[in-house]
């Protein structure tokens, strides 16, 4: 597990590969869930190669409440949730598309 994120129950994760529009939407449904943020986690995982793009995405969103943005830069969503696996401190991954939006609830 990784040492930076705090202990939380759930962490939420969206890998995303070139996506940065469509992911900060979803970063924005992920944010408004009435679950209490102390109780969640949100990481990204970027797989898009280094750009200013990704360089200001991680700008915009690496703790901006309770998100975390992680550039990588091995491809691959298989590599992607195994680093989110690695990174993430709390009983419950779950996954979501980076063109998803989340129900509040």
């Amino acid at each position: 597990m990784g040492t930076t994120d705090q202990l939380s129950s759930i962490t939420a994760v969206i890998c995303t590969y070139e996506r940065h529009d469509l992911m900060a939407e979803a970063i924005a449904s992920l944010s408004e869930q009435t679950l209490a943020h102390d109780r969640f986690r949100i990481l990204v995982i970027d797989n898009s190669p280094p750009s200013d793009r990704r360089e200001r995405a991680q700008r915009e969103h690496d703790g901006q409440g309770n998100v975390r943005y992680i550039p990588v830069d091995t491809p691959g969503l298989s590599n992607a949730r195994n680093v989110a696996a690695h990174e993430a401190q709390s009983e419950i991954l779950a996954y979501t598309d980076d063109d998803a939006g989340a129900d509040p609830r």
